[in-house]
């Protein structure tokens, strides 16, 4: 070791209680923060779930071109949008189903990946914690026959 090493090894501890002083005198407290979208948890969630006439799942993303995470945006705004017109109950299956008609018509596949199946289905899993453990329910939102 260089005689500069034990000064550059204790800079780390100093600018670590340097930022201490700061984060109390400012009462910041991250990553032990109180703002619940960091510190607390719903009681319930729900995610989507895509796959063929026999229920097995199928990546959207292999299949499609499309992954998870944006086409649950899409199914979002398309149920928001839904929700406006005369039946709101029924705006989720109508969101599914012109989901799942989007991705029929704009598949965009990747190299190698299987044709999409005969049938798609659409379902809507939801969770939540009873009694100490995780129950969830599946509502089938919408099936279509693919061409």
């Amino acid at each position: 070791m260089t005689p500069a090493a034990p000064r550059l090894l204790a800079v780390p501890g100093v600018v670590l209680l340097a930022m201490l002083v700061v984060c109390i005198a400012t009462r910041e407290w991250y990553p032990f923060t109180p703002f619940p979208m960091y510190a607390a948890f719903g009681g319930t969630t729900w995610h989507l779930r895509l796959t063929d006439g026999d229920d097995t799942p199928i990546s959207p993303l292999q299949v499609f071109g499309v992954s998870a995470i944006p086409l649950r945006r899409m199914f979002e705004r398309r149920a928001i949008v839904e929700q406006q017109h005369p039946e709101p109950a029924a705006a989720e299956a109508r969101a599914a189903d012109a989901l799942l008609r989007f991705l029929v018509a704009e598949a965009r596949p990747q190299p190698g990946a299987p044709p999409p199946p005969p049938r798609l289905r659409r379902s809507r899993i939801s969770s939540k914690i009873e009694g100490g453990r995780v129950v969830s329910t599946r509502d089938l939102l919408s099936e279509i026959a693919c061409p």
